[in-house]
């Protein structure tokens, strides 16, 4: 620890990784976090956090173009992928949650009768933190009634676990690498479509593009990214937007989510209208 309280020795550290200036900075949170609990839970004494010193070269620029997918390139992706990650890949667009967030949920994380979501923990690397990347993240997030029927078919087939993990592997019982999945499946299910580029921070952008282009308000759109840095005027909103922010989802559901997920909504509500019609057989005492 006491190497690591020395801000220079950190930085020396960092530039020696062979990571990108963002993987860097992510890191550099990390241990921005460690230090933070470390005062409160008085381990250290409370002063100013030395990682506030460290400087990581190169972390304001954008390394790669930010990819936005329309929703036709968005749905030719989802059918090079396999069921798993199209699953992790529904979700990310509908939502616009990000890849720890994704990795971090657990079964008992949802409502699928009140169709909410509370967000409560994340994962980087192997860690499992309680808590989002900033408080903002820690949420409740509204589904739709179509994504609740992806969730529902895949509670069905997931890897079960102790922790009842969404996505977790079959052998370790752990949650899934995000990293390796991106590398492994996205890239190339996306150079196959055409696109470069693409990773899993790309379905978030693209559904800021989304909720921006169906006209959602710009106080509630900073309020579905869950961003931190929301400005005076925009708390004014509050959860008085639970309404706003369901319909906002719904319409995002109802762009990108597969034509045979809805095909089989319908189906299914025509099975329970059917069922409400037949007369009651009185019982025969």
């Amino acid at each position: 620890m006491a190497e690591v309280k020395k801000p220079l020795k950190v930085e020396q550290w960092l530039k020696e990784l062979k990571h990108s200036p963002k993987t860097k900075s992510n890191i550099k949170g990390l241990l921005h976090r460690i230090f933070e609990y470390a005062m409160k839970w008085e381990i250290l004494e409370t002063q100013r956090n030395p990682m506030q010193l460290v400087e990581i070269k190169g972390v304001t620029k954008r390394v790669r173009k930010k990819v936005v997918l329309t929703v036709e390139q968005y749905q030719a992706l989802l059918a090079e992928l396999p069921d798993h990650i199209q699953v992790m890949v529904m979700i990310a667009m509908c939502l616009g949650l990000r890849i720890s967030e994704i990795r971090a949920l657990q079964w008992q994380d949802f409502d699928l009768k009140g169709r909410t979501l509370t967000l409560t923990r994340s994962i980087v690397g192997r860690y499992v933190w309680n808590g989002g990347k900033t408080g903002a993240s820690e949420d409740e997030v509204f589904l739709d009634s179509k994504l609740v029927s992806v969730l529902e078919d895949w509670r069905k087939r997931c890897v079960e676990t102790p922790e009842a993990w969404l996505f977790a592997n079959a052998d370790t019982k752990r949650p899934v690498h995000g990293d390796a999945i991106q590398k492994d499946y996205l890239r190339p299910a996306g150079e196959k479509i055409g696109l470069q580029g693409v990773g899993w921070h790309s379905f978030r952008h693209t559904y800021r593009t989304l909720i921006d282009d169906i006209g959602t308000p710009l106080g509630v759109q900073q309020r579905l990214m869950r961003h931190a840095d929301i400005k005076t005027t925009m708390n004014t909103y509050g959860s008085a937007f639970e309404k706003t922010k369901r319909r906002a989802n719904s319409r995002v559901a109802d762009l990108v989510l597969p034509p045979a997920i809805k095909r089989q909504l319908k189906d299914r509500a025509k099975e329970v209208s059917l069922k409400n019609l037949r007369p009651k057989t009185a019982t025969i005492q």
